[in-house]
């Protein structure tokens, strides 16, 4: 659904530009001089958020003022702490971060969020709660996610219904999944 509400201004591409830029300043301090990068956070921020979730997307009107669409998917959500816009540990946005964790996962219920998808969404999702130092959940995650995939074919999807479609069921970037458990692995040893 994500990849549909792309036209005017999107939000989640904004904040991997956000993520883009932090980065590139970190690489070349010398650029960050003009305060842009916290200038597209807040824009991100006030122009999106709802106070309970992020939007995904906004139109300009007849008159060329942006309007905000109602629409809000699961990857969005993911996206705003993913890519930085959101520290993990705002209060702000504790809410959303409790949502996440317990809605958003394999068979979670997300209400009215559009679902995550498996790619990106789910690759996202993995590194995310190893972000928010969720090691158990996420192994268990994991497992529900990528396990019948491994026992059905030896291999890992592009999407959790492959049986009859044309897409891959030998999706290099769902290799990923080895290094959260990695992660995960020393996050609970650092735990105990």
């Amino acid at each position: 659904k994500a990849n549909s509400l792309t036209s005017g201004v999107n939000y989640p591409t904004n904040m991997l530009y956000h993520k883009v830029l932090e980065v590139a300043y970190r690489l070349y301090p010398q650029l960050a001089v003009d305060g842009k990068l916290e200038k597209i956070r807040t824009a991100i921020i006030e122009q999106s958020f709802d106070g309970e979730f992020f939007r995904d997307h906004a139109i300009r009107d007849e008159g060329e003022k942006l309007v905000v669409m109602p629409d809000k998917t699961a990857i969005c959500q993911h996206e705003a702490f993913f890519f930085d816009v959101v520290s993990v540990n705002d209060e702000k946005f504790a809410n959303l971060r409790k949502f996440i964790i317990e809605n958003c996962g394999y068979g979670g219920n997300t209400g009215e969020l559009e679902p995550l998808g498996m790619f990106m969404g789910y690759n996202i999702r993995i590194f995310l709660l190893n972000k928010f130092k969720e090691f158990e959940r996420n192994l268990k995650e994991i497992e529900q996610m990528y396990g019948m995939m491994a026992d059905i074919s030896g291999t890992l999807w592009e999407h959790l219904d492959t049986f009859g479609g044309g897409s891959s069921r030998n999706h290099g970037l769902s290799a990923a999944v080895a290094d959260a458990i990695l992660e995960c692995a020393k996050g609970l040893k650092t735990e105990n």
